[in-house]
């Protein structure tokens, strides 16, 4: 997102942005993870973000009501009642809106990274469909049909491979940095 608000301004320092599995659309993205499928891990994620909350209320005990907690049996609920407030958004749609980078992913500028699995159970592929993304010639989309959520792992020695790449997205991101910066 922060490439995006760059644009064609961003730093000469940064040469290059690489993201991986990332959420560019968080309204859509919070759907997914509501999904009855994904109950075991939305439930996890609510866990954590009330233990966030609760730790903040010790530390800044003006700045947050609990009150309305037991209310946020889900993340959008959550964010609604506590993440959009604290950041000064109307509610958890204006905060989607605002903080997702798919509306603004046109203008990056940097060479750019994006590895995302097409299977990816919690941040949907889908938006990186759009127009936006695939004429952007600063983007480089590498979708990969399987791979989850940022488990892009090799085979490994013994598969039958000649050569491990047990961190392959990881490596796609060096490659990818050490390009950049030969071409800078």
């Amino acid at each position: 997102k922060l490439a995006g608000e760059y644009g064609a301004d961003y730093p000469r320092q940064v040469l290059s942005v690489c993201a991986i599995s990332p959420s560019v659309d968080l309204g859509v993205s919070v759907d997914t993870m509501s999904r009855r499928s994904n109950w075991l891990y939305h439930q996890s994620f609510l866990k954590r973000l009330r233990k966030r909350i609760e730790v903040k209320k010790k530390l800044y005990p003006d700045l947050y009501d609990l009150s309305e907690l037991p209310l946020a049996r889900s993340v959008r609920e959550f964010d609604d009642r506590f993440t959009s407030r604290a950041h000064g958004f109307d509610d958890a749609d204006d905060y989607y809106t605002q903080a997702s980078s798919i509306r603004i992913i046109d203008q990056i500028r940097v060479p750019t990274l994006i590895i995302h699995a097409q299977d990816d159970p919690f941040i949907p592929f889908e938006p990186l469909r759009a127009e936006a993304v695939r004429a952007n010639p600063n983007i480089l989309l590498i979708a990969t049909e399987h791979g989850g959520h940022v488990a892009f792992v090799g085979a490994g020695p013994g598969a039958g491979n000649d050569q491990e790449d047990r961190f392959w997205a990881e490596n796609r991101a060096i490659d990818f940095c050490t390009l950049a910066s030969e071409d800078a």
